[in-house]
């Protein structure tokens, strides 16, 4: 999916009846779809919501925090959320915080097989 199409069509699809700023700086809870672990694990991230410049639509993000581990660096990931994952991220809504499962990994510097 064309990711800067997908934006725009949760700008289109949003109406004053959701508003996407409210978002901004929420908790949410992030799983990998490749995560099959019994339990599965997450992460906590934070929500932050901004415009694309040239046409002023909502763009919703996840920021992540990575600590240090034994083979890698403190690092930080930003993640740009399609169309069908803030839908996924709208309807998770619970007392304040949210839940989303992307399709990749969520690290991409940590050692294979640790999704």
């Amino acid at each position: 999916m064309n990711r800067a199409r997908g934006r725009r069509s949760v700008a289109a699809n949003m109406n004053a009846t959701t508003d996407l700023a409210g978002l901004e700086g929420k908790i949410v809870l992030v799983c990998s779809a490749r995560d099959h672990r019994n339990p599965p694990t997450g992460m906590r991230g934070t929500l932050r919501v901004g415009s694309e410049p040239s046409s002023r639509r909502p763009v919703v993000q996840i920021e992540l925090e990575f600590p240090q581990m034994f083979s890698t660096r403190a690092h930080h990931r930003v993640i740009t959320l399609d169309d069908a994952e803030v839908g996924q991220l709208l309807h998770s809504a619970h007392d304040g915080a949210y839940t989303v499962t992307l399709p990749g990994r969520l690290d991409p510097q940590a050692p294979a097989g640790n999704e």
